[in-house]
Protein backbone atom coordinates (compact mmCIF):
# COMPACT_ATOMS: atom_id res chain seq x y z
CA UNK A 1 0.00 0.00 0.00
CA UNK A 2 1.69 3.15 -1.12
CA UNK A 3 1.06 5.49 1.87
CA UNK A 4 3.40 8.63 0.94
CA UNK A 5 4.68 11.08 -2.11
CA UNK A 6 7.86 12.80 -2.26
CA UNK A 7 8.48 15.50 -4.99
CA UNK A 8 11.75 16.74 -5.52
CA UNK A 9 11.48 19.67 -8.20
CA UNK A 10 12.16 23.37 -8.90
CA UNK A 11 9.00 24.12 -10.02
CA UNK A 12 6.07 24.59 -7.30
CA UNK A 13 3.76 24.35 -10.59
CA UNK A 14 4.65 20.58 -11.13
CA UNK A 15 3.66 20.19 -6.76
CA UNK A 16 0.65 21.61 -7.71
CA UNK A 17 -0.51 19.51 -10.85
CA UNK A 18 0.51 16.63 -9.15
CA UNK A 19 -1.47 17.23 -6.23
CA UNK A 20 -4.42 18.05 -7.93
CA UNK A 21 -4.39 14.83 -10.62
CA UNK A 22 -3.32 12.00 -8.48
CA UNK A 23 -6.13 9.46 -7.49
CA UNK A 24 -4.00 8.74 -4.76
CA UNK A 25 -5.35 9.66 -1.08
CA UNK A 26 -2.18 10.24 0.96
CA UNK A 27 0.29 12.70 1.53
CA UNK A 28 2.71 15.08 -1.21
CA UNK A 29 5.64 16.39 0.32
CA UNK A 30 7.37 18.60 -1.54
CA UNK A 31 10.91 19.51 -2.15
CA UNK A 32 12.84 22.19 -4.16
CA UNK A 33 15.66 21.63 -2.53
CA UNK A 34 17.38 17.83 -3.09
CA UNK A 35 20.15 17.68 -0.28
CA UNK A 36 17.26 18.96 2.09
CA UNK A 37 15.43 16.24 0.75
CA UNK A 38 17.97 13.39 1.04
CA UNK A 39 18.59 14.27 4.20
CA UNK A 40 15.34 14.88 5.61
CA UNK A 41 14.18 11.57 3.88
CA UNK A 42 13.06 8.80 6.90
CA UNK A 43 14.67 5.28 6.51
CA UNK A 44 11.47 3.68 6.43
CA UNK A 45 10.30 4.53 3.08
CA UNK A 46 9.56 1.38 1.30
CA UNK A 47 6.35 2.29 0.79
CA UNK A 48 6.55 5.46 -0.99
CA UNK A 49 6.75 7.25 -4.36
CA UNK A 50 9.74 9.21 -5.08
CA UNK A 51 9.41 11.49 -8.17
CA UNK A 52 12.71 13.09 -9.04
CA UNK A 53 12.73 15.95 -11.81
CA UNK A 54 15.98 16.05 -13.78
CA UNK A 55 15.59 19.99 -13.47
CA UNK A 56 17.14 20.34 -9.67
CA UNK A 57 20.32 22.49 -9.17
CA UNK A 58 21.64 21.23 -5.86
CA UNK A 59 22.91 18.08 -6.89
CA UNK A 60 22.33 15.81 -9.91
CA UNK A 61 19.70 13.76 -10.08
CA UNK A 62 21.54 10.81 -10.40
CA UNK A 63 23.44 11.59 -6.89
CA UNK A 64 20.13 11.96 -5.53
CA UNK A 65 18.43 8.31 -7.55
CA UNK A 66 21.74 6.58 -5.39
CA UNK A 67 21.11 8.21 -2.59
CA UNK A 68 17.34 7.14 -2.62
CA UNK A 69 18.24 3.56 -3.07
CA UNK A 70 20.90 3.62 -0.60
CA UNK A 71 17.87 4.55 2.24
CA UNK A 72 15.43 2.27 0.47
CA UNK A 73 15.63 -0.47 -2.11
CA UNK A 74 11.85 -0.80 -2.25
CA UNK A 75 10.57 2.03 -2.91
CA UNK A 76 9.70 3.67 -6.54
CA UNK A 77 11.51 6.02 -7.85
CA UNK A 78 10.07 7.87 -11.30
CA UNK A 79 12.30 10.26 -12.59
CA UNK A 80 10.99 12.55 -15.26
CA UNK A 81 12.01 15.19 -17.81
CA UNK A 82 11.15 17.00 -21.04
CA UNK A 83 14.13 15.46 -22.55
CA UNK A 84 16.63 12.92 -21.80
CA UNK A 85 19.16 10.93 -23.88
CA UNK A 86 18.35 7.21 -24.28
CA UNK A 87 22.15 6.18 -22.29
CA UNK A 88 20.36 8.46 -19.72
CA UNK A 89 17.12 6.63 -19.31
CA UNK A 90 19.50 3.40 -19.50
CA UNK A 91 21.52 4.15 -16.49
CA UNK A 92 18.36 5.44 -14.45
CA UNK A 93 16.91 1.75 -14.96
CA UNK A 94 20.29 0.31 -13.92
CA UNK A 95 20.12 2.58 -11.08
CA UNK A 96 16.85 0.61 -9.49
CA UNK A 97 14.59 3.61 -11.17
CA UNK A 98 11.10 2.29 -11.25
CA UNK A 99 10.04 4.52 -14.81
CA UNK A 100 12.17 6.96 -16.45
CA UNK A 101 9.32 9.69 -18.09
CA UNK A 102 10.19 11.50 -21.04
CA UNK A 103 8.62 13.88 -23.82
CA UNK A 104 5.87 16.70 -24.06
CA UNK A 105 3.34 16.74 -21.54
CA UNK A 106 5.70 15.16 -19.30
CA UNK A 107 3.72 16.00 -15.61
CA UNK A 108 0.27 14.44 -17.16
CA UNK A 109 2.17 11.21 -17.81
CA UNK A 110 3.74 11.36 -14.56
CA UNK A 111 0.25 11.63 -12.89
CA UNK A 112 -0.46 8.27 -15.38
CA UNK A 113 2.42 6.51 -14.01
CA UNK A 114 1.39 7.06 -10.17
CA UNK A 115 -1.99 6.40 -10.39
CA UNK A 116 -1.60 3.29 -12.76
CA UNK A 117 0.76 2.19 -9.81
CA UNK A 118 -1.50 2.25 -7.19
CA UNK A 119 -3.48 0.54 -9.16
CA UNK A 120 -1.18 -2.14 -9.57
CA UNK A 121 -0.74 -2.20 -5.76
CA UNK A 122 -4.49 -2.95 -5.28
CA UNK A 123 -5.25 -5.07 -8.08
CA UNK A 124 -2.13 -7.08 -9.29
CA UNK A 125 -3.28 -10.92 -9.53
CA UNK A 126 0.39 -11.55 -8.50
CA UNK A 127 1.64 -9.70 -5.28
CA UNK A 128 5.56 -9.02 -5.96
CA UNK A 129 7.93 -9.51 -2.51
CA UNK A 130 10.44 -6.61 -3.05
CA UNK A 131 12.11 -7.82 -0.41
CA UNK A 132 12.83 -11.03 -1.96
CA UNK A 133 14.21 -9.17 -5.22
CA UNK A 134 17.71 -9.18 -6.19
CA UNK A 135 18.68 -5.54 -6.77
CA UNK A 136 20.56 -4.53 -10.15
CA UNK A 137 24.13 -5.29 -10.47
CA UNK A 138 26.44 -1.58 -9.18
CA UNK A 139 27.72 -1.43 -12.81
CA UNK A 140 29.99 1.59 -11.63
CA UNK A 141 32.68 -0.94 -10.86
CA UNK A 142 32.45 -2.93 -14.60
CA UNK A 143 31.93 0.53 -15.93
CA UNK A 144 35.37 1.73 -14.07
CA UNK A 145 36.86 -1.69 -15.50
CA UNK A 146 36.15 -0.62 -19.04
CA UNK A 147 37.05 2.32 -19.16
CA UNK A 148 41.01 1.52 -17.63
CA UNK A 149 41.00 -1.65 -20.15
CA UNK A 150 42.26 1.40 -22.54
CA UNK A 151 42.77 3.97 -20.41
CA UNK A 152 44.88 3.45 -17.03
CA UNK A 153 48.93 3.86 -16.67
CA UNK A 154 49.42 1.97 -13.48
CA UNK A 155 50.83 -0.51 -13.93
CA UNK A 156 49.31 -1.85 -10.58
CA UNK A 157 45.68 -1.77 -11.89
CA UNK A 158 46.82 -3.15 -15.03
CA UNK A 159 47.88 -6.08 -13.36
CA UNK A 160 44.92 -6.37 -11.65
CA UNK A 161 42.49 -6.18 -14.68
CA UNK A 162 44.66 -8.43 -16.72
CA UNK A 163 43.88 -11.22 -14.18
CA UNK A 164 39.98 -9.97 -14.19
CA UNK A 165 39.64 -10.57 -17.97
CA UNK A 166 41.63 -14.10 -17.27
CA UNK A 167 39.25 -15.17 -14.97
CA UNK A 168 36.25 -13.54 -16.96
CA UNK A 169 37.18 -15.23 -20.11
CA UNK A 170 37.73 -18.81 -18.17
CA UNK A 171 34.14 -18.18 -16.57
CA UNK A 172 32.66 -17.42 -20.33
CA UNK A 173 34.18 -20.87 -21.59
CA UNK A 174 32.54 -22.70 -18.56
CA UNK A 175 29.06 -21.82 -19.23
CA UNK A 176 26.62 -23.55 -21.39
CA UNK A 177 24.10 -21.90 -23.98
CA UNK A 178 21.42 -20.36 -22.40
CA UNK A 179 17.52 -21.74 -22.21
CA UNK A 180 14.92 -20.22 -23.47
CA UNK A 181 11.60 -19.96 -22.52
CA UNK A 182 8.85 -18.86 -25.01
CA UNK A 183 5.41 -17.83 -24.20
CA UNK A 184 3.07 -17.07 -27.18
CA UNK A 185 -0.74 -17.90 -26.86
CA UNK A 186 -0.98 -18.50 -30.51
CA UNK A 187 -0.47 -22.69 -31.25
CA UNK A 188 0.59 -22.24 -35.03
CA UNK A 189 3.16 -18.99 -33.77
CA UNK A 190 4.71 -20.95 -30.79
CA UNK A 191 5.46 -24.12 -32.49
CA UNK A 192 7.29 -21.81 -35.29
CA UNK A 193 9.11 -19.77 -32.60
CA UNK A 194 10.67 -23.22 -31.43
CA UNK A 195 11.18 -24.48 -34.77
CA UNK A 196 13.55 -21.59 -35.59
CA UNK A 197 15.27 -21.49 -32.25
CA UNK A 198 15.97 -25.57 -31.98
CA UNK A 199 18.58 -25.64 -34.61
CA UNK A 200 20.79 -23.44 -32.50
CA UNK A 201 19.28 -24.30 -28.45
CA UNK A 202 18.35 -27.26 -26.93
CA UNK A 203 17.34 -26.24 -23.83
CA UNK A 204 13.77 -24.83 -25.20
CA UNK A 205 10.81 -24.37 -22.41
CA UNK A 206 7.40 -22.86 -24.53
CA UNK A 207 4.18 -22.26 -22.78
CA UNK A 208 0.92 -21.01 -23.91
CA UNK A 209 0.13 -18.42 -21.21
CA UNK A 210 1.54 -16.11 -18.67
CA UNK A 211 0.39 -18.24 -15.73
CA UNK A 212 1.63 -21.68 -17.18
CA UNK A 213 5.01 -19.51 -17.42
CA UNK A 214 5.06 -18.20 -13.81
CA UNK A 215 5.00 -21.59 -12.71
CA UNK A 216 8.13 -22.57 -14.88
CA UNK A 217 9.64 -19.76 -13.71
CA UNK A 218 9.69 -21.52 -9.99
CA UNK A 219 11.36 -24.41 -11.64
CA UNK A 220 14.15 -23.03 -13.25
CA UNK A 221 16.31 -20.09 -14.46
CA UNK A 222 16.08 -19.27 -17.47
CA UNK A 223 18.63 -17.15 -19.22
CA UNK A 224 16.22 -15.72 -22.06
CA UNK A 225 12.30 -15.77 -22.52
CA UNK A 226 10.88 -14.70 -25.36
CA UNK A 227 7.49 -13.34 -25.01
CA UNK A 228 4.21 -12.45 -26.58
CA UNK A 229 2.95 -8.70 -25.33
CA UNK A 230 -0.75 -9.70 -25.55
CA UNK A 231 -1.52 -12.91 -24.32
CA UNK A 232 -5.05 -14.29 -23.47
CA UNK A 233 -4.67 -14.95 -19.34
CA UNK A 234 -1.95 -12.06 -18.34
CA UNK A 235 -1.03 -8.52 -18.99
CA UNK A 236 2.24 -9.00 -20.82
CA UNK A 237 3.76 -6.08 -19.07
CA UNK A 238 2.53 -7.65 -15.71
CA UNK A 239 4.50 -11.14 -16.66
CA UNK A 240 7.36 -9.48 -17.33
CA UNK A 241 7.81 -7.56 -14.21
CA UNK A 242 6.83 -10.99 -12.39
CA UNK A 243 9.69 -12.57 -15.00
CA UNK A 244 12.23 -10.15 -13.78
CA UNK A 245 11.21 -10.22 -9.67
CA UNK A 246 11.84 -14.11 -9.98
CA UNK A 247 14.97 -13.88 -12.13
CA UNK A 248 16.53 -10.14 -12.89
CA UNK A 249 19.55 -11.11 -14.76
CA UNK A 250 17.18 -12.67 -17.08
CA UNK A 251 17.04 -11.37 -20.42
CA UNK A 252 13.82 -10.80 -22.29
CA UNK A 253 12.48 -10.70 -26.10
CA UNK A 254 9.18 -9.24 -26.45
CA UNK A 255 7.30 -10.42 -30.30
CA UNK A 256 3.74 -8.59 -30.84
CA UNK A 257 1.62 -8.24 -33.54
CA UNK A 258 1.18 -4.86 -33.00
CA UNK A 259 3.75 -1.34 -33.32
CA UNK A 260 2.50 -0.14 -30.02
CA UNK A 261 6.20 0.29 -28.20
CA UNK A 262 6.86 3.53 -30.98
CA UNK A 263 10.17 4.61 -28.65
CA UNK A 264 13.33 2.82 -27.13
CA UNK A 265 12.56 4.28 -23.83
CA UNK A 266 9.51 2.41 -24.04
CA UNK A 267 11.20 -0.80 -25.15
CA UNK A 268 13.58 0.18 -21.97
CA UNK A 269 10.85 0.91 -19.25
CA UNK A 270 9.33 -2.44 -19.21
CA UNK A 271 12.78 -3.71 -18.81
CA UNK A 272 13.31 -5.69 -22.32
CA UNK A 273 16.43 -6.65 -24.22
CA UNK A 274 14.65 -6.31 -27.71
CA UNK A 275 11.62 -5.99 -29.40
CA UNK A 276 10.07 -7.58 -32.68
CA UNK A 277 7.29 -7.24 -34.32
CA UNK A 278 5.41 -10.34 -36.07
CA UNK A 279 5.75 -11.69 -38.83
CA UNK A 280 9.54 -11.74 -37.53
CA UNK A 281 12.57 -13.61 -39.79
CA UNK A 282 14.75 -16.33 -38.46
CA UNK A 283 17.66 -14.47 -39.17
CA UNK A 284 16.49 -11.16 -37.01
CA UNK A 285 15.27 -13.72 -34.14
CA UNK A 286 18.50 -15.92 -33.55
CA UNK A 287 20.63 -12.37 -34.02
CA UNK A 288 18.75 -10.85 -31.32
CA UNK A 289 18.83 -14.09 -29.12
CA UNK A 290 22.11 -13.84 -29.53
CA UNK A 291 23.05 -10.57 -28.21
CA UNK A 292 20.31 -10.96 -25.25
CA UNK A 293 22.25 -14.45 -24.24
CA UNK A 294 25.50 -12.39 -24.39
CA UNK A 295 24.31 -9.62 -21.73
CA UNK A 296 22.49 -12.50 -19.82
CA UNK A 297 26.07 -14.24 -19.55
CA UNK A 298 27.80 -10.97 -19.05
CA UNK A 299 25.51 -10.03 -15.89
CA UNK A 300 25.69 -13.43 -14.75
CA UNK A 301 29.43 -13.31 -14.70
CA UNK A 302 29.13 -9.68 -12.83
CA UNK A 303 27.28 -11.04 -10.30
CA UNK A 304 30.06 -13.94 -9.75
CA UNK A 305 32.82 -11.56 -9.78
CA UNK A 306 31.58 -9.83 -6.98
CA UNK A 307 30.91 -12.68 -4.86
CA UNK A 308 34.13 -14.46 -6.18
CA UNK A 309 36.90 -12.62 -7.81
CA UNK A 310 37.06 -9.06 -6.05
CA UNK A 311 36.14 -10.72 -2.47
CA UNK A 312 38.53 -13.80 -2.73
CA UNK A 313 40.58 -14.01 -5.82
CA UNK A 314 42.99 -10.92 -5.02
CA UNK A 315 44.98 -9.56 -2.02
CA UNK A 316 44.25 -6.53 0.39
CA UNK A 317 46.71 -4.18 -1.71
CA UNK A 318 44.96 -5.04 -4.96
CA UNK A 319 41.20 -3.99 -3.56
CA UNK A 320 42.52 -0.98 -2.49
CA UNK A 321 44.15 -0.26 -6.14
CA UNK A 322 40.83 -0.91 -7.15
CA UNK A 323 39.12 1.80 -4.62
CA UNK A 324 41.72 4.51 -5.77
CA UNK A 325 40.59 3.74 -9.35
CA UNK A 326 36.82 3.58 -8.86
CA UNK A 327 36.69 7.04 -6.52
CA UNK A 328 38.77 8.71 -9.12
CA UNK A 329 36.59 7.17 -12.16
CA UNK A 330 33.48 7.96 -10.07
CA UNK A 331 34.66 11.25 -9.69
CA UNK A 332 35.66 11.94 -13.06
CA UNK A 333 31.95 11.38 -14.25
CA UNK A 334 30.51 13.63 -11.42
CA UNK A 335 29.46 10.53 -9.30
CA UNK A 336 29.55 10.27 -5.45
CA UNK A 337 31.67 7.77 -3.89
CA UNK A 338 29.96 5.83 -1.24
CA UNK A 339 30.22 2.84 1.41
CA UNK A 340 28.64 0.69 -1.10
CA UNK A 341 31.35 0.78 -3.12
CA UNK A 342 33.72 -0.27 -0.38
CA UNK A 343 31.40 -3.16 0.99
CA UNK A 344 31.85 -4.57 -3.21
CA UNK A 345 35.57 -4.93 -2.63
CA UNK A 346 35.14 -5.51 1.46
CA UNK A 347 32.01 -7.64 2.26
CA UNK A 348 32.94 -8.13 5.88
CA UNK A 349 32.61 -4.32 6.64
CA UNK A 350 28.94 -4.84 5.92
CA UNK A 351 28.38 -7.18 8.61
CA UNK A 352 30.63 -5.53 10.95
CA UNK A 353 28.36 -2.49 12.46
CA UNK A 354 29.67 -0.34 9.67
CA UNK A 355 26.80 2.28 9.22
CA UNK A 356 25.69 3.92 6.31
CA UNK A 357 26.58 7.21 7.09
CA UNK A 358 29.97 7.06 8.27
CA UNK A 359 32.82 9.33 7.35
CA UNK A 360 35.07 8.14 4.32
CA UNK A 361 38.43 9.91 3.51
CA UNK A 362 37.65 13.17 1.66
CA UNK A 363 40.57 11.92 -0.96
CA UNK A 364 40.37 7.97 -1.55
CA UNK A 365 43.99 6.60 -2.88
CA UNK A 366 45.67 3.81 -1.87
CA UNK A 367 47.36 4.40 0.96
CA UNK A 368 44.06 6.01 2.72
CA UNK A 369 41.86 3.48 1.88
CA UNK A 370 44.58 1.05 3.64
CA UNK A 371 44.55 3.16 6.80
CA UNK A 372 40.60 3.25 6.44
CA UNK A 373 40.07 -0.69 6.18
CA UNK A 374 42.58 -1.58 8.75
CA UNK A 375 40.93 0.41 11.29
CA UNK A 376 38.45 -2.11 11.11
CA UNK A 377 40.80 -4.57 12.76
CA UNK A 378 39.58 -7.00 9.53
CA UNK A 379 41.29 -9.97 8.39
CA UNK A 380 42.17 -9.22 4.96
CA UNK A 381 45.59 -9.02 4.76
Amino acid sequence: MINKIILISLYKNDYEIIKENVTLNCPINFYDNAKEAVETLEENIDNSIILISTLIEDMSYEDVIEQVVIKSKNCKVIVYSSFSSIEEVTKGLEKGVYDFIIGDDVLSKVVMSVNSLFQKSETSAYKIDNAKIQQPINSSLFEMIDYYQVQSKSSELNETIAQYNKWYDNSLKAMEKSSLLIVEDEHIFRKLLVDMVSTCYSQVTAVEGGKEAVEKLKEKKYGIAIVDLFLNDMDGVELIQVIKSYNPLIQIIVVTAFDLIDTASNVLKIGVADYLQKPIMKKDLLTSIEKAEIENKKAIIQEKALQEFFCKQINFEQKCVILESLFKFKKKNNKSFIMEDVYQVFPNLNNNNIYEKITLPPIIDKENIKRFISSFKLDEK
